[in-house]
């Protein structure tokens, strides 16, 4: 229950990075195991955990460069920079693609966003592109005005095309609202199982989706016995783990460049719920 999730959490930043002199890492949350897990203590990325890839088209302003990937301190900093006040360099995506994919489990990363207007940062998961169709499932996604994020689910085919979107239909999580400190470290939560996925930020649940209804979602304006439904079968997909800190056009006006600083990120898993490592599958 929420309780749990928030007694967890708080257990969790109380013992981060040996404030009490020990390391330490629950091991157990809810009725689940953690099964796998990135702290970022050591001096760079973990090339058995993770790697690089290009923003796909998605990066309007510069080459994406491994130079604005950072690992110091416990944390995996993705930075922006400004070369000459219209041109910018961002990082790469760090994804988990061919090392780490899981079906179902609760998935949870620890993260600071400075979401400044113009920031595109984003955790994300994503199928296979050889699956037709492949999804992908953000679990945290920052909007351009600085205002929110939102939860999306979207169906691609194997070109690229986008055969259907679940965005506006989800619940967002304003900042505003939520009294969201933007300059403080937040647990996003994303809880899949056999029925529902579910969006967490701090322990608190803010948005759920029930995935036969996302599954009987169908394209609309279409003739009721010709109907598509694009998210059929994306459920039962293997999903790798994916980290962006991008920007759009219009950058805070004070000049300040989106930071993305992620602390942890840990997967728990029960009986029935799946970990590939290395294309291989777990035995638990």
């Amino acid at each position: 229950d929420e309780d749990s999730f928030v007694a967890e959490a708080t257990d969790l930043i109380a013992i981060r990075k040996g404030l009490l002199g020990i390391s330490s890492v629950v091991t157990t949350m809810d009725d689940r195991t953690l099964v796998w897990n990135d702290e970022f203590d050591g001096n760079g990325v973990n090339y058995s955990n993770f790697s690089y890839s290009n923003l796909e088209g998605t990066n309007k302003f510069n080459t994406d460069s491994t130079e604005n990937i950072n690992v110091s301190d416990g944390k995996l900093n993705l930075s922006v920079s400004n070369l000459d006040g219209s041109t910018y360099k961002v990082p790469c995506r760090v994804i988990t693609q061919d090392k780490v994919a899981f079906n179902r489990g609760y998935l949870e990363v620890r993260a600071k966003i400075s979401a400044t207007p113009g920031q595109w940062a984003g955790i994300w998961l994503s199928g296979k592109k050889g699956d037709n169709p492949f999804g992908e499932i953000d679990i945290m996604e920052t909007n351009a005005s600085g205002t929110s994020f939102k939860p999306n689910i979207h169906s691609w085919d194997t070109e690229g095309n986008r055969l259907g979107q679940l965005g506006d239909e989800v619940e967002s999580y304003d900042y505003a609202e939520n009294n969201f400190n933007k300059t403080e470290y937040h647990i996003f939560g994303f809880e899949w199982n056999e029925t529902e996925l579910k969006f967490y930020v701090d322990g608190v649940c803010y948005a759920t989706l029930n995935i036969n209804d996302v599954e009987n979602t169908a394209f609309p304006g279409e003739n009721l016995l010709e109907k598509s439904y694009p998210f059929v079968g994306i459920f039962d997909q293997f999903y790798c783990v994916k980290f962006d800190n991008n920007i759009y056009d219009n950058l805070s006006a004070d000049g300040a460049m989106p930071e993305f600083d992620i602390d942890y990120v840990r997967l728990y898993q029960k009986d029935g719920e799946q970990l590939k490592i290395n294309g291989e599958l777990v035995e638990k």
